[in-house]
């Protein structure tokens, strides 16, 4: 059996006794140069593609630095911040096309052919204690109130 957690504290005590779950390998999030290959097998094919900018592959390095902005990320976080740029620059390209259309333009077609990733949609957040959230800028879409339930046996006021 093989098992994968995060959170090794909260493992029952009787799974790792011996003769249970014996071999126990820790992975660590990988250094800059690891995060600089993930950097790049997630963008590779924009690249060859040209949907991507060449200063955004030129920024990688930098990126991914030790001390940098994505410091201590795994290669899920990469890879989602990698994921949350392609929808920045399909967004812009449809926000154009509407534009375009409404002005009587070329539209859909046209818009397709813009979709680039450029440097402002590789945007690393700035580090906070919530866990990082992408493809949401600014603070999203304001949740409606809702007045509390009422106790069982209570009415509701309106």
């Amino acid at each position: 059996m093989i098992g994968l957690t995060n959170r090794r504290d909260l493992i029952d005590p009787a799974l790792l006794r011996p003769g249970r779950l014996e071999v126990h390998l820790p992975v660590e999030p990988p250094g800059a140069a690891g995060r600089l290959d993930i950097l790049r097998i997630h963008l590779r094919r924009l690249r060859e593609t040209a949907r991507l900018d060449p200063a955004v592959w030129d920024a990688l390095p930098a990126l991914s630095a030790a001390g940098g902005p994505t410091e201590g990320w795994t290669g899920a976080e990469l890879a989602g911040l990698c994921r949350s740029a392609c929808s920045f620059a399909l967004q812009r390209a449809l926000d154009l096309a509407e534009a375009e259309a409404a002005a009587g333009g070329a539209g859909a077609a046209a818009a397709a052919a813009r979709v680039r990733v450029e440097p402002q949609d590789l945007e690393v957040p700035p580090p906070s204690r919530t866990p990082r959230r992408y493809g949401v800028r600014g603070r999203g879409p304001a949740r409606a109130s809702r007045a509390p339930r009422p106790a069982p046996g209570e009415r509701a006021l309106d």
